[in-house]
C-alpha cells in the first residue's frame, strides 16, 4: 500500500512539473510573437535616437548599454518547491504507514502469546485429573502399572516458534514503563513457560525410569526365584540320599513343598505373579521355615535366594513410593501454575 502511494506521489510530481514546463514554453512562444511586432516600432525609434547620438558620439567617444531584466512569476518559483514538498510528504506517509503496520503486527503477536498461554489451562487441569486417578490405582498392592496419558501440548514447543522480541515490544506498548521493568516482566513469562516445560519433561522421565527400574527388579526376582526352586530340588536330592527314600513327607522338606505347590507352581508357566502377594504368603513364611533349618548348611543357598527375592520386592516398593512422591509434587506444581496463569496474562496485558 505504501509503495503504491509513493508511486502516485512521484507520478503526480512529474506530471505537474511537466505541465508547468509546457505552459512556460507556450508563454515564451507567445511573447516572441508579440515582441516581433513591438520590435519593429522600437527599431524606428532607436534609429532616430541613434542618429542623434551619432552626432554627439562623433565629437566624443561614448557607449550605450541596454539591460533586459526578466522577473520570475510565482508559478515558476513554486515548481521548484513542489518536488521537495512531495518527497517530504511521501516520507511522512511511509513512516506513518510503517508505524501503524508495526503496531498492528506487535498487537497481533501479543494476542498470540496470550492465546497460547491460555490454551495451557485445560491440558493442565486434565493432566492433574489423570495423575490423581493414576495414583489411586498405583497405591494398590499390585504390580500392574496403569497406563498414563501425558499431554504433549504441555511441552510448550509452540512457544519456540513465537517471537520473543515481539512479546517484549507488546509489553512495552502496554505498560509504558522503563526498560528494566519490561525485561523483568518478559523474563517472568518465559520462566512460567519453562516451569511447565520442565514439569512435562520430569513427568516423562520419572514414569519411564519407574517402568525401567521396576522391570529390572521384577526380572531379578524371577531369576532369584528360579535359582531358589533349583536349589530346593537339589536339597530334596540330598535329603533322599540321606534317608535312602523319598523325602516328600519329611518335616524338613514338606512345609517348603506345600508353599511351592500352592503359590508358585500354578503360575510357574505364565510368570504373572503378584510380587507383593508372594511376599506375604510365600517368601516371608519360607524364610521363617528356613530359620529353623539354619544349622543345616544344605539350606544356606535357599535362605540366600529367598532374601534376594525379598530385597527385589522391597526395591519395587521403593520405586512405587518414589513415583508416588514425584507425581504428587508434579500435581501440586501444576495446580500452582493454574493459579498463576491469570497473573501471567495480566503481566502481558495490564497497563
Amino acid at each position: 500500500m505504501k509503495y503504491l502511494i509513493s508511486f502516485f506521489l512521484v507520478f503526480f510530481t512529474v506530471f505537474t512539473f511537466g505541465q508547468s514546463s509546457i505552459e512556460t514554453r507556450t508563454d515564451t512562444l507567445d511573447v516572441k510573437k508579440s515582441n516581433t511586432i513591438v520590435s519593429k516600432q522600437k527599431t524606428d525609434t532607436i534609429n532616430k535616437i541613434s542618429d542623434t547620438l551619432d552626432l554627439n558620439c562623433k565629437k566624443r567617444k561614448c557607449s550605450l548599454k541596454v539591460q533586459m531584466v526578466k522577473e520570475e512569476s510565482p508559478i515558476e518559483f513554486l515548481k521548484y518547491l513542489l518536488p521537495i514538498f512531495t518527497l517530504l510528504l511521501g516520507i511522512a506517509i511511509n513512516k506513518t504507514l510503517d508505524y501503524w503496520s508495526d503496531k498492528k503486527k506487535i498487537k497481533k503477536a501479543g494476542k498470540r502469546w496470550i492465546g497460547e498461554i491460555r490454551c495451557l489451562e485445560t491440558p493442565m487441569k486434565t493432566q492433574i485429573e489423570v495423575l490423581e486417578a493414576f495414583l489411586i490405582t498405583h497405591s494398590k498392592e499390585t504390580f500392574e502399572t496403569p497406563k498414563l496419558a501425558i499431554y504433549s501440548i504441555l511441552n510448550c514447543e509452540i512457544f519456540k516458534s513465537l517471537d520473543k522480541g515481539e512479546l517484549l515490544k507488546y509489553i512495552k506498548f502496554n505498560k509504558k514503563s522503563d526498560y528494566k521493568e519490561i525485561v523483568k516482566a518478559s523474563n517472568t513469562i518465559h520462566g512460567y513457560i519453562n516451569i511447565i516445560t520442565n514439569l512435562y519433561e520430569t513427568l516423562k522421565v520419572v514414569f519411564e525410569n519407574y517402568k525401567s527400574d521396576a522391570s529390572n527388579y521384577v526380572n531379578s526376582m524371577n531369576n532369584n526365584l528360579q535359582l531358589l526352586l533349583r536349589e530346593f530340588a537339589d536339597y530334596g536330592v540330598l535329603l533322599e540320599k540321606e534317608l535312602g527314600t523319598d523325602p516328600v513327607n519329611d518335616s524338613r522338606l514338606r512345609p517348603i513343598l506345600d508353599l511351592i505347590s500352592k503359590h508358585i507352581q500354578p503360575k510357574r508357566q505364565t510368570g504373572d505373579y503378584n510380587v507383593f502377594e508372594l511376599e506375604n504368603v510365600f517368601f516371608i513364611p519360607l524364610l521363617s521355615i528356613l530359620s529353623h533349618l539354619r544349622l543345616d548348611e544344605r539350606t544356606r543357598n535357599l535362605s540366600v535366594y529367598t532374601s534376594n527375592c525379598l530385597n527385589d520386592i522391597k526395591g519395587i516398593r521403593m520405586e512405587k513410593k518414589y513415583l508416588t512422591d514425584n507425581m504428587t509434587y508434579i500435581i501440586d506444581s501444576y495446580k500452582k501454575q493454574l493459579k498463576d496463569i491469570e497473573n501471567i496474562i495480566n503481566i502481558i496485558e495490564s497497563k
